[in-house]
């Protein structure tokens, strides 16, 4: 304090305060530090100088109230709080220092290591320097004169150990608040730390009492000690023993105690909570040890039969504030309504089926949940679960990319196509259409001539014997269906002409001459709505197999199956579909599903799924409810939920999709704009380094894009189109299925064309780029991996097994498809190389598989974590039931993308789940922050094109437009879109039912003023006009200028 105390001899008027004054004092020292050291080195330092003149001309204008001693001050708390405020920074700055850096060097990553290390070393210097000022101050004033550069060197290494005893509190408060991580997991340290006994609240604070206490005293007498051994090595050592130089020890530790007190609380906090907060983490790692130890009795069950019952850590009932107050909110059925609200309303519909899998003790029983769950879908990233069976929907986009990729382009190769309208309206040419389907049929020979045509016609044929194959492989019997799905109903026609069709299927059956097969008007009609709304007649609905199983009462059977016979051989060929490129889709899109059903779910309806739930129906394992619930799913996922509806209910679903597209296009012309964010979701799930390396493919895809669609020719995809495709991705160009799901829950075609359009923003090339970077990210990541897996650290290492096994892939595994997929020697995990894809390898358990059917799950998935695609297994089971489409429209979206990206992002945030990483999660706050930023530019971006000013943005719209909000965000959000009852009841169903009252008919027939509603309504029509020109309405709004 030697210079403060030179300058509060001052006599000038007060201007700054004691805090005022403290940063300039703190900033003077370090100036005064470092200008010693270069004299002491002999270097010249004009700046530091001029520096430390600015900052000791600002601590000059400060005036102390108590200029005396603290044994002659009639206030000696005003005396502390002055003096102790001034010195403040001394002791601030190497407790954040010390603490920031002690922390970032116990996460187990090399660059938090290093920059922890990088902070520790600047805070010594720092502490080195003020200590080297306050010991020269001290050595001057005992000298009464200016030091010689050899009493400077002296006082450079006095201070050496000045700094060494000035250490010891700051350095060991930080120490302590590491004691907040982790602990050991092993069973019986487990059982023990949980059973321990809760400290009360007196003991609590008796125990961070004790610990600010001894942190004052640890403080104050280093601070003395300091004191003591500047002066002992000053020119005048004598002066500690007179009066004076006690009492300047004496203060100094007045000073430095109590203030290291005030920094110790954070500490005395950990220490005083330390014991429940052991309890608490024992809880945590106990649940965790009960989940492995459930996982391993389930893959003992899995591999030998041998059902073990799992050897669980008994968790005692929590206690606490929280505790009591969850048990009144249980007593009540408080949390019971939360979470039925909760499955029902928001969460992903398979939620209660985890819970029920998770309260299993079994092996059996948590083995058959978990294969059950994981059918329908994959383990979450991040979750740190295995994969232990293949999903329902994996199953079907493989099988799907591996049959339709190449036909597809065969199909695009020799379309009619007009310049700049890409597919949109593309035709197979006639002539090309009938020879295919001669040749196909035996009808006629090859034409010599024609050998690209006939090469063509050979690759649709071996992908035609390869669905056969595959379905016969899954046990899929195929024998009428294969001649009806080759000759498949056509949509178009049936929608022109529904009556004619019902009577022609119905005269069709009689002609079967079997009374079984007859089929009534009334199943007619049914199975022509279902062809209208895109269901697959052939689908074996839950009904009926729950009906043969008696797993529900008072089901009726139904009559749809007759579809599957010889009564529909004498169907009118009006009503079949004559396009090739249609009947090809529809075929290999079926063959695909069956596959999938068949082989996750059974072949014989469903028979491995029914077995699964007999067995727990038998064990009394699962509830009612439960297996209502995973049948209920499967219509679901096979788009036959609640398939059989009255017909006014039919009619309101087509009013319902009407009102959703006409919502869809009036309001998001602009939705291009609000998923820029999900380019920020790229980098988080597969790295910021390999996104910025797969740039210029993803520009190529793009490029090559436009080029396609501007020509009006064929042009041979690209990488990135053959990547997509392979993946299942973009097979059908007139089907949009991820947008249909978002914005209309059924395939629309008027949607289809509209978000292919300027007017819709090209969201349907804006959403393929997406998926095309994600896919070359994905890969990109992979073969980072692959080539330096020998050299991986071990954080690396870490993330890759976890992602391994989150994909049902073991390391051995994982570098098979590596080695596989070298080419000349270098590593090239690709998904648009057959022969690498189709390429075998060994699995852990002895099994043959193929590269596509690891690589292609895994890479989708990717793909599917960033680029948010709704379906039957991520969103509420009410949002598959079209007849509630028009309230789910715009809610879609934000639940979905809450129930998949932000539970990832949780889970990587949260240090107990699976094992911490500090760099994942620091990854997943710099991605939230870029989305939140990137929602903001889109928000600028909207408003520009509108011509509007932007509108102000808070921290929840900002969160809102990046969908981190989730559900909350789809019922609260109204701001987005309107008012609160726009966001509940969707824009399309609010403005039929409010904007037709308050706009139209409330001024009409209440205030009798037509002229007024008239206007409204003109109003209403323009401005949803102009928002339905997207972009296009910067430069043309044909209502605006209406009065």
């Amino acid at each position: 304090m030697g210079y403060l105390d030179n300058l509060f001899d001052e006599e000038e008027d007060v201007q700054l305060s004691a805090s005022e004054a403290a940063v300039p004092s703190y900033l003077h020292s370090q100036a005064q530090g470092l200008e010693a050291a270069g004299d002491i080195a002999g270097v010249e330092t004009p700046s530091i100088s001029a520096f430390k003149e600015r900052e000791s001309e600002l601590v000059s204008s400060f005036r102390t109230r108590f200029p005396e001693g603290l044994f002659e001050t009639d206030d000696p708390v005003g005396w502390w709080e002055e003096k102790s405020t001034i010195n403040s920074m001394n002791q601030i700055v190497p407790f954040l220092g010390y603490s920031t850096g002690t922390i970032l060097q116990a996460i187990p990553y090399p660059a938090a290591k290093f920059l922890g290390l990088a902070i520790n070393t600047a805070t010594f210097a720092s502490q080195y320097n003020a200590n080297l000022a306050d010991t020269l101050q001290e050595h001057e004033d005992r000298a009464g004169r200016p030091l010689t550069d050899k009493e400077k060197q002296w006082a450079a290494v006095v201070a050496t150990g000045v700094v060494a005893l000035d250490r010891l509190a700051p350095s060991r408060m930080a120490k302590d608040l590491l004691k907040i991580k982790g602990s050991d997991a092993a069973r019986n340290v487990i059982i023990k730390r949980i059973n321990a006994a809760r400290q009360n609240l007196a003991g609590s604070i008796k125990t961070g009492g004790k610990y600010v206490a001894g942190k004052t005293a640890l403080e104050g007498g280093t601070e003395g000690l300091q004191k003591a051994l500047q002066i002992t090595t000053s020119q005048d050592p004598d002066y500690l023993f007179t009066g004076e130089g006690k009492r300047s020890v004496v203060e100094e530790m007045a000073v430095a105690g109590p203030t290291a007190g005030i920094l110790s609380t954070p500490g005395a906090t950990v220490a005083a909570t330390s014991q429940n907060r052991d309890i608490s983490r024992a809880r945590g790692d106990a649940t965790r040890f009960n989940k492995g130890e459930k996982s391993r009795v389930s893959t003992i069950y899995d591999e030998t039969g041998l059902d073990l019952d799992a050897d669980l850590i008994t968790i005692p009932e929590a206690q606490g504030v929280f505790a009591e107050g969850g048990k009144i909110l249980e007593k009540y059925g408080v949390n019971k309504g939360l979470r039925t609200r909760g499955d029902v309303g928001v969460f992903k519909p398979l939620t209660a089926i985890k819970r029920a899998r998770d309260r299993q003790t079994s092996g059996k029983s948590f083995s058959i949940f978990n294969n059950i769950l994981q059918s329908f879908i994959p383990t979450g990233t991040a979750s740190g679960e295995a994969q232990v069976t293949k999903d329902f929907y994996s199953v079907k986009d493989t099988t799907s990319g591996e049959l339709l990729s190449a036909v597809t382009d065969i199909i695009n190769k020799h379309s009619n196509k007009l310049p700049g309208m890409g597919h949109l309206g593309q035709r197979l040419d006639p002539e090309i259409n009938s020879y295919i389907k001669d040749v196909l049929t035996g009808k006629v020979n090859k034409d010599p001539k024609r050998l690209e045509l006939n090469n063509d016609i050979d690759i649709i044929r071996e992908k035609l014997d390869l669905a056969n194959s595959k379905m016969k492989e899954a046990g899929v019997t195929v024998g009428y269906e294969q001649n009806y799905l080759h000759r498949p109903v056509s949509q178009d026609a049936v929608k022109k002409d529904r009556e004619g069709f019902i009577q022609d299927l119905v005269e069709s059956s009689r002609k079967s001459g079997k009374e079984s097969l007859f089929i009534s008007e009334k199943e007619a009609a049914t199975i022509a709505d279902d062809i209208i709304e895109g269901r697959d007649p052939d689908i074996v609905t839950s009904k009926y197999i729950k009906d043969r199983k008696k797993l529900r009462k008072g089901l009726g059977k139904q009559s749809f199956e007759k579809s599957r016979s010889t009564a529909w051989d004498n169907l009118s060929e009006r009503y079949r579909e004559q396009d090739l490129g249609k009947i090809l889709e529809v075929y290999l899109a079926k063959a695909a599903t069956r596959v999938a059903s068949a082989e996750t779910f059974g072949s014989n309806n469903a028979d491995k799924l029914s077995g699964q739930l007999d067995e727990l129906v038998k064990d009394g394992s699962i509830t009612q409810e439960e297996v209502d619930r995973v049948w209920d799913m499967y219509d679901a996922i096979h788009n036959v939920y609640r398939r059989d509806v009255s017909e006014n209910e039919r009619g309101w679903r087509k009013a319902s999709k009407a009102l959703t597209t006409v919502g869809a296009v009036t309001h998001l012309g602009l939705a291009t704009f609000s998923s820029l964010t999900e380019l920020v979701w790229i980098g988080e799930r597969a790295g910021f380094g390999n996104m910025l390396a797969t740039l210029p493919a993803a520009l190529a895809y793009t490029f090559k894009g436009i080029k396609k669609g501007a020509s009006g020719k064929y042009v041979k995809p690209g990488e990135g189109a053959q990547a997509l495709a392979n993946l299942g991705f973009n097979l059908n160009p007139a089907i949009n299925d991820r947008l249909d799901q978002m914005f209309s829950t059924d395939r629309s075609a008027v949607l289809n064309m509209y978000f292919r359009s300027p007017f819709g923003a090209f969201l349907t090339q804006w959403t393929n780029f997406n998926r095309n970077w994600a896919a070359q990210t994905g890969l990109q990541m992979m073969n980072r991996r692959a080539k330096s897996i020998d050299r991986l650290s071990g954080i690396d290492k870490r993330r890759l097994q976890n992602e391994l096994k989150e994909n049902g892939i073991t390391m051995d595994e994982f570098k098979q498809l590596a080695e596989l997929s070298k080419v000349d020697g270098n590593v090239s995990i690709n998904v648009i190389n057959e022969d690498y894809l189709n390429a075998e390898l060994i699995r852990s358990n002895g099994t043959k598989t193929r590269v596509r059917d690891l690589l292609v799950p895994w890479l989708h998935k990717i793909v599917d974590d960033v680029v948010v695609h709704p379906k039957a297994t991520n969103k509420p089971l009410w949002m598959s039931d079209p007849s509630w489409s028009a309230i789910a429209q715009l809610k879609t979206f934000p639940i979905v993308f809450g129930n998949t990206v932000v539970k990832r992002l949780m889970r990587k945030l949260n240090p107990n789940n699976c094992s911490s990483d500090f760099g994942l999660a620091m990854s997943v706050v710099a991605s939230i922050a870029a989305a939140m930023a990137v929602a903001h530019i889109a928000e600028q971006m909207k408003a520009g094109i509108r011509d509007k000013e932007p509108r102000d943005m808070t921290a929840w719209d900002l969160g809102n437009m990046a969908g981190l909000t989730g559900a909350p965000g789809a019922l609260l959000g109204g701001s987005k879109y309107g008012d609160l009852s726009t966001s509940l009841l969707g824009p399309a169903l609010d403005g039929a039912i409010n904007k037709t009252f308050s706009e139209v008919i409330n001024p009409f027939l209440v205030d009798g003023e037509p002229a007024t509603a008239g206007a409204n309504l003109i109003d209403w029509v323009g401005e949803s006009v102009d928002s339905a020109l997207g972009p296009v309405g910067m430069h043309f709004k044909p209502f605006e200028e209406i009065e």
